[in-house]
């Protein structure tokens, strides 16, 4: 995360949001910038986005995969080449696996679909920016092969240590709150902790978060 901004809510996120469809603008900018969550960097054409990289320094950019004349492979590589310490997060309708696949292997963050709720978009934003990845079917990577935890116990351990609260983790990950209690209790047990932010400081302290 960019300038330790994470949680600091003096410092809005800075998201630039590319598409060409003005109600997507209006619709983000309505739902993140409340509470200051996020200031947002409108791009209708993602010829302009090295600019706006350049000139406002984003803490995320919310790609549209379906824009004119926007090819993936040849664009979204020139752009990474340009900019690769950017986290970029792939904002489409298309639930296809082969998009989702073709976005996880050229090196975006995480795949979120129009069609989801903007409160959990708003999460898995919050998410990704901790450092977990957003797929569909599959909501995170592992931190490291040696982790004694399931993907799913390594995806909450990452949100704890970002602060997030037991429901906010619930909604990023698409699953219930008893679930998110449930692995919370299984990774203090794993550590030896007593408590939630012990947990995190020992998974720190190995190196696997």
């Amino acid at each position: 995360m960019k300038n330790g901004r994470l949680g600091a809510i003096d410092m809005p996120h800075r998201i630039l949001v590319v598409d060409d469809h003005p109600v997507v603008h209006l619709g983000i900018k309505a739902l993140l910038e409340t509470e200051r969550f996020a200031t947002i960097i409108e791009c209708p054409d993602f010829r302009k986005i090295n600019l706006l990289i350049e000139k406002h320094r984003p803490d995320a950019i919310l790609l549209d995969m379906h824009m004119p004349r926007f090819a993936i492979e040849r664009d979204f590589r020139i752009i990474l080449r340009q900019h690769p310490d950017e986290i970029y997060i792939a904002y489409s309708a298309d639930e296809g696996t082969d998009l989702v696949e073709r976005c996880r292997q050229l090196g975006f963050r995480g795949y979120l679909l129009k069609s989801t709720h903007f409160e959990t978009v708003k999460n898995q934003i919050l998410a990704i920016l901790a450092g977990t990845k957003i797929f569909p079917e599959q909501t995170a990577t592992p931190a490291g092969r040696s982790a004694p935890f399931s993907e799913a116990q390594l995806d909450i351990l990452r949100l704890m240590a970002s602060g997030m609260k037991n429901h906010d983790i619930a909604i990023a990950l698409g699953v219930q709150d008893v679930t998110v209690n449930y692995h919370k209790r299984n990774i203090k047990n794993i550590l030896a902790a007593n408590t939630s932010v012990e947990a995190v400081i020992l998974a720190k302290q190995h190196g696997w978060i």
